[in-house]
């Protein structure tokens, strides 16, 4: 992966003016230690590319994702996490359902129960006990159609109703079996102090999503292992250990999350040492410079996690498609082929290696991966085939190389947003398409956000993004979400990509309570959408995340899990 020398001065530049640049954070503190006179004996700080704009995923919009949910991890627990290798952990439950405890029935009409055990002296961080009314009201608040907290989860949909028995005791029916049904987390429910804001509640239903919990660290109170103390707008965000977190008190004192957007001042701050903990902001070019003159001094590690799953789709209204031909499953199949994604990753990010190319959806190594690289169609690089393909639904080639049938030139646009990565990612396609007679035509939307509207009416291939082993992945290939009029185009089918096949193993993925049975039917539905050439798989975009040395904990067990279900066990020499 190595560097032009004027990226590695440019680099070295950085370092020095680092102290200048720096984003502010609290006054007299420094990276790994607390500021002189402070009762705070280990501190760590982190950066972060951007800023939520409220502490509730429903409400932030600031178009960071996941950036709320790694601070919010530091602040609140869950019913359950996702863990070390992105499995389902019990966190406040003692442990999850199963059918041998017997704390799950299944009853011959379909409905489905769960039974819930959580630990026993979980407090709020204002010193209130935690119990099972607060997961009953999170619940409530969550599918209440008149509070402004955003639509309601899958799971929370498909509950019907939320029993405790006693304080320690959540017994939640469900309408039939549900994959969701052992996942109580942040993607769930979202977990409410009922004795802060019940009251507020009940009062104002239409302003609950104004209320200062949402918005305020003096305010807001989690479960979690670190409770919020301040919030200074466009700068910085600072949580201390709660002495009281049921599991022990957190070996950190303090974690300060600065607020980075400028990839160039990330690097600096990891450098110059002021930040401990690079989290995502970092330019994929800065990979090179940390491991020569950071990690291999050893400074430090820099880890490449996957993020999101790169994808190319089709559109399939019959009024929009230009050529008319992508209606047809070959000369899909032919412009699948027809893309080097081994080159793609080198030209986009250079140095990420053959496990960045991506088939699918599944991230390779985990489960869901493993079980969709059983049974997807892939379509490896091979112009031939890809020309042989385009030949046999007649196109043929014109003068200036170009396919023609029946007087129209292969012309097809590619709708992006704009960013680098399209733009590298266009000038790499089009080369690969020209060589098969494909003329590709680029139409960017120069970085403004996309209405609903503008992503349903796109004319040929669409780039976008899900993040891998997504759970949701089916809204955007079920025919019974396509967007449209009747809709406002608010479906999630964008392309109108439209197979009863796939409906049907996305119904019996919802419906797979059973682990292995959810596997099957993952491989099931990507065995459908592949082999129709619904979609022209890309790369896994890799996201570095850097860790100074004598910080510990920080890196999941898998580079595909999260640590941050556990912060209470991260610690700084």
């Amino acid at each position: 992966m190595a560097l032009p020398l004027s990226r590695i001065v440019f680099a070295t530049l950085i370092v020095a003016l680092a102290a200048g640049c720096a984003a502010p954070g609290p006054a007299g503190q420094s990276a790994g230690q607390a500021g002189a006179g402070s009762s705070m004996r280990k501190a760590i700080t982190i950066s972060l590319e951007g800023e939520p704009n409220a502490l509730a995923t429903e409400l932030d919009n600031s178009g960071v994702s996941g950036l709320q949910t790694y601070m919010g991890n530091f602040l609140s627990n869950y019913v359950t996490a996702r863990g070390d290798n992105d499995e389902s952990v019990p966190q406040l439950a003692t442990e999850l359902p199963s059918l041998d405890a017997d704390t799950v029935r299944i009853f011959p009409d379909g409905r489905m129960e769960l039974t819930w055990k959580l630990h026993r002296g979980v407090l709020w961080h204002d010193g209130t006990e935690f119990t099972a009314a607060d997961v009953k009201f999170g619940w409530e608040v969550t599918v209440d159609p008149v509070a402004p907290l955003g639509a309601p989860s899958q799971a929370a949909r498909r509950m019907v109703g939320v029993d405790t028995p006693d304080p320690y005791t959540v017994v939640v029916h469900w309408s039939e079996p549900s994959r969701w049904a052992v996942e109580m987390g942040r993607a769930q429910v979202n977990l409410l102090p009922r004795h802060l804001l019940e009251a507020d509640f009940l009062a104002n239903k239409e302003g609950f999503g104004t209320h200062p919990f949402f918005t305020s660290a003096e305010v807001l109170i989690g479960t979690g292992p670190f409770r919020a103390v301040e919030w200074a707008r466009g700068s910085h965000f600072v949580a201390e250990a709660f002495d009281r977190y049921f599991l022990g008190r957190p070996k950190l004192d303090r974690v300060t999350f600065r607020f980075i957007k400028d990839n160039n001042t990330v690097l600096a701050n990891l450098l110059a040492g002021e930040t401990d903990i690079a989290n995502r902001g970092l330019a994929w070019d800065a990979v090179g410079v940390l491991q020569r003159d950071w990690e291999a001094q050893g400074k430090g590690t820099v880890q490449v996690q996957p993020t999101n799953f790169r994808h190319n789709l089709f559109q399939f209204r019959p009024e929009f498609a230009s050529p008319a031909d992508l209606l047809n499953v070959n000369v899909r199949r032919a412009l699948i082929h027809g893309v080097n994604r081994e080159e793609l990753v080198d030209g986009v990010y250079p140095g990420a290696g053959a496990q960045a190319v991506a088939h699918s959806i599944g991230y390779p190594g985990t489960p869901i991966g493993d079980a969709v690289e059983r049974t997807i169609t892939k379509y490896p690089y091979d112009p031939a085939r890809a020309s042989q393909l385009l030949e046999q639904a007649g196109w043929r080639r014109g003068s200036d190389g170009i396919l023609m049938k029946d007087g129209q030139r292969f012309r097809v646009e590619l709708q992006v947003g704009g960013d680098t990565e399209d733009d590298k990612t266009f000038t790499l396609m089009e080369s690969h398409y020209r060589a098969i007679g494909v003329e590709l035509a680029y139409l960017s939307f120069g970085g403004r956000r996309q209405t609903p509207e503008d992503t349903a009416k796109f004319t040929g291939i669409q780039k976008t993004g899900l993040p891998f082993n997504q759970p949701n992945f089916g809204v955007r290939w079920d025919s019974r979400e396509i967007s449209a009029p009747e809709n406002r185009y608010s479906g999630g089918n964008r392309s109108a990509y439209s197979n009863p096949l796939m409906n049907e193993a996305l119904d019996n993925l919802e419906r797979g309570f059973r682990f292995e049975d959810q596997l099957r039917w993952w491989g099931e539905a990507w065995r459908h959408i592949t082999a129709d050439a619904g979609v022209m798989g890309l790369f896994f975009v890799p996201n570095p995340i850097a860790v100074r040395k004598g910080v510990s904990g920080a890196f999941p067990g898998c580079a595909c899990g999260t640590s941050t279900w556990r912060t209470h066990t991260w610690d700084v020499q």
